[in-house]
C-alpha cells in the first residue's frame, strides 16, 4: 500500500507514515502544485496509489469515470494534520487495508469518532446501484507516539496532549 497526499494536507504526513512503516509521496514532489485534480488522479491510477486528500474532489472523480482506482481517503475534519489525525488515519489504513486496495472511498468524519467506507464496484449490473455503506466507531485513546507520554487528556479520550519523556 503506497499513499500519495494531496497537495491540500502538509508534506509533514510523508514522515509521519514512514515512522510507522507507511510508503507514502507528496504530490507537491511528482507534480505541480497546481495541477488539475483529474492529473493527480490519473498518476495515482497509474502507479497504483491511494489517494488522501481533504477535499471532496477524487470521490466525485472516481465516481464519474466509473474506475475501481485509485482508493481515495478522504480527511474531512477542521484539523487534517498528523498531530491532529495522524493515529486515526493509521487505524483507517489498518481497517480498510482490504477494501483500499481493491478500490473504495474511506472517509474519516468531522467529528472523527466515526468513518465511512464506500465501496465501488462497476460494471454492468451495478452501475447505478448505491455504494456500500458502513459507520465504524473508531478508539478514541491512542498510544503516544515514541519517546513521548500522555500530560493531558480531554474526558472520554477523544483528544490527547503528549509531551517528550524526560531522560
Amino acid at each position: 500500500m503506497k499513499i500519495l497526499i494531496d497537495v491540500c494536507l502538509s508534506p509533514d504526513w510523508v514522515p509521519f507514515f514512514g515512522t510507522r512503516g507507511i510508503e507514502s509521496i507528496h504530490w507537491t514532489t511528482i507534480g505541480e502544485c497546481h495541477a488539475d485534480d483529474s492529473v493527480i488522479f490519473s498518476y495515482a491510477h497509474d502507479n497504483k496509489l491511494i489517494i488522501f486528500t481533504h477535499d471532496l474532489d477524487f470521490g466525485t472523480l472516481l465516481a464519474q469515470t466509473k474506475s475501481k482506482s485509485p482508493s481515495v481517503i478522504q480527511a474531512r475534519v477542521q484539523d487534517p494534520s498528523p498531530d491532529a489525525i495522524g493515529f486515526l488515519v493509521v487505524q483507517l489504513l489498518e481497517q480498510f487495508q482490504t477494501p483500499l486496495l481493491e478500490g473504495a472511498i474511506v472517509t474519516l468524519a468531522s467529528d472523527k469518532r466515526k468513518s465511512e467506507f464506500y465501496r465501488f464496484k462497476f460494471n454492468e449490473n451495478l452501475a447505478n446501484s448505491p455504494p456500500v455503506t458502513r459507520h465504524q466507531p473508531l478508539a478514541t485513546s491512542y498510544p503516544p507516539p515514541a519517546g513521548h507520554t500522555v500530560v493531558a487528556q480531554r474526558e472520554g479520550g477523544s483528544r490527547q496532549k503528549y509531551a517528550k519523556k524526560e531522560t
